[in-house]
């Protein structure tokens, strides 16, 4: 669970089945980390270019994150997309506080926020665990599912 503070209170992240399987955020931070990783450090156009992008992802992953414990304030109906922009736009304000604090610099970058929500993501009881390669899910399906018929003919 990640914790971020803005103006004296505690919110509280968390990712949960519903709020991720409906906002449809897994393949976007898929796609952003691959894009991230792409980047060149030293090409300043197309850093601003991915910060451009993972600005509005962020709130979309925090929105995500804040329907388990802040459901009162942020919670949101993925099929109303009116309602997803008001709480967008919520969302939006509280990062906004939280990147641009009155008494000093942010705990972290926007860029270090994305890379711990995509751990987050990770790590949720739903996602976690060790994935298994194709290789691994294909040598658990019996292969003696043909036996029988074999020892029948042979016994005939």
């Amino acid at each position: 669970m990640k914790k971020i503070k803005v103006n004296d209170t505690e919110y509280k992240l968390k990712f949960g089945y519903l709020s991720v399987a409906s906002s449809g955020i897994i393949k976007e931070v898929l796609d952003m980390t691959e894009d991230l990783q792409k980047v060149d450090a030293d090409d300043d156009a197309n850093i601003y270019k991915v910060v451009q992008t993972v600005m509005p992802l962020i709130g979309r992953i925090a929105l995500a994150g804040l329907q388990r414990y802040h459901d009162d304030e942020f919670g949101v109906d993925y099929d109303d997309q009116e309602d997803v922009k008001a709480k967008l736009k919520k969302v939006y304000k509280l990062l906004d506080e939280y990147f641009d604090p009155e008494d000093g610099e942010p705990d972290e970058s926007a860029i270090e926020m994305f890379w711990d929500f995509a751990s987050e993501l990770r790590d949720s009881g739903f996602l976690s665990g060790k994935p298994q390669t194709i290789a691994e899910k294909i040598a658990e399906i019996p292969q003696d599912h043909k036996k029988p018929e074999k020892q029948e003919k042979n016994n005939s």
